[in-house]
C-alpha cells in the first residue's frame, strides 16, 4: 500500500477558534428563531436577540482575539 507524504491534519485537532466563531454566528440567530416560534415571541426580539450575540462573536474574534500572523 502507497503512503502519501503529504499528511494533513483531519479531525477535532483541526478545528480552530475562528472555525468555531463561524459555526456559532448563524446558530446565534438559529436558536432565538425557533424559540420566538415556540413561545411566540415577535421575531424582531428574536433577531436582535441573535444579532447581539453575533456581535459579541464578532468583537471577540476582531478585539478580544485578534487574528496573529503566524508566518
Amino acid at each position: 500500500m502507497m503512503t502519501s507524504t503529504n499528511s494533513t491534519v483531519r479531525g477535532p485537532a483541526a478545528i480552530s477558534w475562528y472555525d468555531l466563531l463561524l459555526c456559532a454566528i448563524p446558530v446565534a440567530f438559529v436558536l432565538p428563531l425557533a424559540a420566538a416560534t415556540v413561545l411566540s415571541v415577535p421575531i424582531e426580539a428574536a433577531v436582535g436577540v441573535g444579532a447581539v450575540v453575533s456581535l459579541l462573536f464578532v468583537v471577540d474574534a476582531l478585539v478580544v482575539h485578534p487574528p496573529a500572523d503566524t508566518s
